[in-house]
């Protein structure tokens, strides 16, 4: 996985995912996610990065499934709406 370090991606992919310095000159930002997404084809089937990759998946099955995710969305909307009968 290739993403800039913008935004809440870095704790979001943890330590899964090539990252490209953010800026606001796109066309260095181009330039840069080009090299990165070059380097990232070129190593792709290298045994070390298949076993990254797999520990990959696995992070994400444990952390950033809807199965996961649903729970925590449940809260959250049971929270706003307890929040919402308190002020009526």
């Amino acid at each position: 996985m290739l993403v800039t370090n913008y935004g809440a991606l870095p704790e979001t992919c943890g330590p899964y995912a090539n990252f490209v310095q953010f800026s606001r000159n796109y066309k260095s930002l181009k330039y840069s996610y080009a090299y990165g997404l070059e380097k990232a084809i070129a190593h792709y089937w290298d045994p070390i990065n298949q076993e990254h990759l797999f520990h990959q998946q696995q992070y994400f099955k444990r952390f950033w499934t809807w199965e996961k995710r649903i729970v925590e969305w449940r809260g959250i909307l049971q929270g706003l709406i307890n929040m919402k009968k308190q002020t009526i």
